[in-house]
């Protein structure tokens, strides 16, 4: 469970959640703004800045993840994360040697 305060979320993240379900479950769409509600009850919600765009490019051509991607790693550095959770990058990568990616699917070792 996420305490309040504990954890980050990008703009970017929110922003594909809304489109991604749209398109995957249009007849559920309506759901999208009751959920936005909850996440932001709990999460910090980190704001995409031109700082952030300009340290995803850097991101991007180091470590070759999407630009997209990279924004989200952008903003979780940005935030001082350890840890950015996603089933879809590489599980257990280190980005500049303090942000791991943890996939939440995966199980511990």
């Amino acid at each position: 469970m996420i305490e309040a305060g504990n954890a980050v979320i990008s703009a970017q993240v929110l922003n594909e959640y809304c489109n991604s379900t749209r398109k995957k479950y249009p007849q559920m769409f309506d759901r999208v703004e009751e959920t936005l509600h909850e996440l932001l009850a709990v999460l910090q919600v980190r704001d995409l800045m031109p700082s952030t765009s300009l340290h995803a490019v850097q991101l991007t051509r180091r470590y070759g993840y999407s630009y997209y991607d990279s924004l989200i790693e952008a903003s979780a550095l940005e935030a001082q994360c350890s840890i950015l959770v996603s089933e879809d990058m590489q599980n257990g990568m280190l980005i500049d040697d303090r942000l791991r990616i943890v996939n939440p699917f995966l199980p511990l070792n």
